[in-house]
């Protein structure tokens, strides 16, 4: 439900040339509702499998953005679409990008988990300056889907009520998650 909101926050924020969205969801009818938006980056992605290729092509992504922030003398990409603005080049503006992943332990299921989790990393490391951020949402807090890598690149947590005081360790560094309502009430 939280995931559903952030995206029908996001989609009524932002316009199709304003935002691009990468969705991942292993269960095909979780955003089979979204498939047909025009602010899609690519089509939502079911197959775990496929997601390190599309990570990699979201640190591309990154790349490029910051080529072209390099040579239009910019620095950040608040800048460059302030700038765009202004010289009424709307067409040149720089979309944000978003990148959802609905369950993150899926990733560890496949072969290429090293590579998803350095992709997410490099993303969230890097993103941001240039307008692409990443959501990984999971269901099963175990070390094994929240990694170290992932932990420490991911500051930014949303915790709602969990089952076990150690798994509000691994989310939060500290208990409570286990102490709250699940009346939809978070940390």
């Amino acid at each position: 439900a939280c995931t559903n909101m952030l995206i029908a926050s996001i989609l009524l924020r932002f316009k199709p040339n304003e935002l691009q969205l990468l969705l991942f969801s292993p269960e095909n009818t979780k955003f089979e509702h979204y498939k047909t938006l025009p602010h899609l980056f690519m089509p939502i992605i079911s197959d775990a499998c496929k997601i390190p290729e599309a990570l990699f092509r979201v640190v591309l992504e990154i790349e490029k953005r910051y080529q072209i922030l390099a040579q239009s003398g910019v620095g950040t990409w608040n800048e460059y679409n302030r700038r765009q603005f202004v010289s009424e080049l709307i067409s040149d503006k720089m979309p944000i990008l978003i990148v959802i992943i609905s369950e993150l332990a899926e990733l560890q299921k496949t072969e290429r988990r090293e590579d998803a989790e350095n992709y997410i990393a490099r993303i969230a490391q890097i993103g941001a300056s240039v307008g692409v951020h990443i959501v990984a949402v999971t269901q099963q807090p175990s070390c094994q889907t929240i990694t170290g890598k992932i932990k420490v690149n991911l500051p930014t947590r949303i915790v709602f009520r969990v089952n076990h005081r150690c798994d509000s360790y691994i989310l939060l560094d500290q208990e409570g998650a286990e102490k709250l309502l699940g009346m939809g009430d978070m940390l």
